[in-house]
C-alpha cells in the first residue's frame, strides 16, 4: 500500500495493485482506511484495489469516492462500481447522479440504462427534479425511466411532468414517454394530470384523444 501511494509511473501502479489483489480479503479493511484520505490520487488507487479485491460490499463503501469533488476519483469509482456487477451498483448510482462531474455522469447514465433497475427509479426522479437546466442528462434519465417497465417509473414520470419547477422541455419529455405508453397505468395518469390547470394539461388531453382515435 505504502508503495502505491508513492508510485508516480502508471504501469507500475498498476502491476501493484494486480499484486494486492492477491493479498486476499485481509486488505479490504486497510484499504477503507486509505478511502478517507485527503489527497486524490490515493483515493483514485483504492477505488482500484477495491475492484482488483473483488469486495462483496465495494457499493457500501465507494460513495465517498463516487461523489468525490475530483473527477477523477469519481471515474475510478464509477469504473470499479462497474467492475463490481454487484446487484447494490445500481441504486448507488442513481442517487450519486446530482454529485457526478459531466463527464462521469454520462456514463453513468448509460450504465443505468444498460441495468433498467427498478431500484433506480427514486434517485432518477430525484435527479431530474433537481438537475435545474442540465438538459440533456435529465432527458437521458427521462428515456431510462421509460426503459424501466413498471408501474413505480410510470408514477415516477408523473411526478416529473407535474412538477413545475422541473424545465419545461423535461416535463414534455416525461408527456411523450406517458403517451407512448399504452398501459391502463399510464392512461390513468394521464388523464388525471390532463383535468389540472397546468400548462401541459391541454397536451395530455390531446394525447389521449390521439391514443383513443387509434384504437
Amino acid at each position: 500500500f505504502n508503495h502505491l501511494i508513492h508510485e508516480r509511473d502508471a504501469r507500475n501502479r498498476l502491476a501493484l495493485i494486480r499484486l494486492i489483489g492477491q493479498l486476499g480479503t485481509a486488505s479490504i479493511e486497510v484499504a477503507y482506511k486509505y478511502l478517507k484520505d485527503e489527497r486524490w490520487y490515493v483515493v483514485r488507487n483504492i477505488c482500484g484495489v477495491l475492484a482488483e479485491l473483488k469486495d462483496p460490499d465495494l457499493a457500501d463503501h465507494i460513495v465517498p469516492a463516487l461523489e468525490h469533488h475530483d473527477p477523477r476519483v469519481q471515474q475510478a469509482a464509477l469504473k470499479a462500481l462497474v467492475r463490481s456487477r454487484t446487484v447494490r451498483a445500481a441504486p448507488v448510482l442513481a442517487n450519486s447522479l446530482l454529485k457526478l462531474a459531466p463527464n462521469v455522469l454520462d456514463e453513468a447514465l448509460d450504465e443505468l440504462m444498460f441495468l433498467r433497475h427498478v431500484k433506480t427509479i427514486e434517485g432518477l426522479e430525484a435527479f431530474v427534479c433537481g438537475a435545474g437546466t442540465n438538459l440533456a442528462p435529465s432527458k437521458k434519465a427521462v428515456q431510462i425511466l421509460n426503459a424501466i417497465e413498471v408501474e413505480e417509473a410510470l408514477e415516477a414520470l408523473a411526478m416529473i411532468l407535474r412538477d413545475e419547477k422541473v424545465d419545461i422541455v423535461i416535463r414534455r419529455a416525461a408527456l411523450q414517454a406517458l403517451s407512448n405508453n399504452r398501459s391502463e397505468e399510464a392512461v390513468a395518469l394521464l388523464q388525471e394530470f390532463a383535468k389540472t390547470h397546468s400548462q401541459l394539461a391541454e397536451e395530455a388531453g390531446s394525447a389521449l384523444k390521439k391514443a383513443a382515435a387509434a384504437k
